[in-house]
């Protein structure tokens, strides 16, 4: 594979397909990517869109995403062979 799976992720996360999803089934592409190419467990399940990206740290929920919304997740993942990855990212939606 020419990236990690933590890149991997975020690519799916962020790809066009995934417009007006709630922020439970992001999480839930996280987890299957990972768990897909190998990985291990998250940490925790830190993505939050719109008027809950502040305060950090929320959890997913069923909320949809919305044109213009920020996303924020932090991956905090066990990957394939026992890596650890900590990759937080904001993206406008």
């Amino acid at each position: 594979m020419d990236r990690s799976i933590a890149a991997t992720t975020i690519a799916a996360c962020t790809s066009p397909k995934t417009d007006c999803a709630s922020s439970q089934a992001l999480w839930g592409l996280l987890n299957y990517t990972n768990f897909a190419n190998n990985g291990d467990w998250h940490n925790g399940r830190m993505l939050a869109s719109g008027p809950r990206v502040n305060p950090w740290l929320q959890e997913a929920t069923d909320r949809k995403l919305e044109a213009g919304d920020l996303v924020a997740f932090d991956t905090d993942m066990a990957g394939p062979f026992g890596y650890f990855a900590d990759i937080s990212r904001t993206l406008f939606c």
